[in-house]
């Protein structure tokens, strides 16, 4: 149904192919994912997302556990395309290194 409401995209948002695995309590119990702060594009991703769920289900709370997710990037550094399944985590990580060339650890904790 998300999909339906993005006209013509075909499960693209904001230029990135977006999909979703919605679980109960009962089917994954809960732990509190670790503290991350992720890309705005991610985030803005999220966030569209958010809205669809609040609007459709108004009593359930979303949790977004990023530790458990994955990510497909493309490279397009490369003279071929290659896709690499990465991390939420990883993810976060290789979209600020498209902003500079190297990053401390005390920057990316930022």
């Amino acid at each position: 149904e998300f999909e339906q409401q993005q006209p013509g995209r075909n499960n693209t948002v904001q230029e990135v192919e977006f999909h979703t695995q919605i679980l109960t309590m009962s089917q994954w119990p809960f732990q509190a994912p670790p503290k991350m702060n992720i890309p705005s594009k991610l985030n803005n991703i999220s966030m569209i997302f958010r809205n669809f769920y609040d609007r459709k289900f108004q009593n359930r709370e979303l949790n977004w556990l990023y530790d458990k997710g994955s990510v497909v990037v493309q490279t397009t550094y490369l003279p071929k395309a290659y896709q690499l399944e990465v991390s939420v985590v990883q993810c976060a990580i290789l979209m600020q290194l498209n902003e500079r060339d190297s990053l401390s650890v005390k920057e990316l904790m930022d």
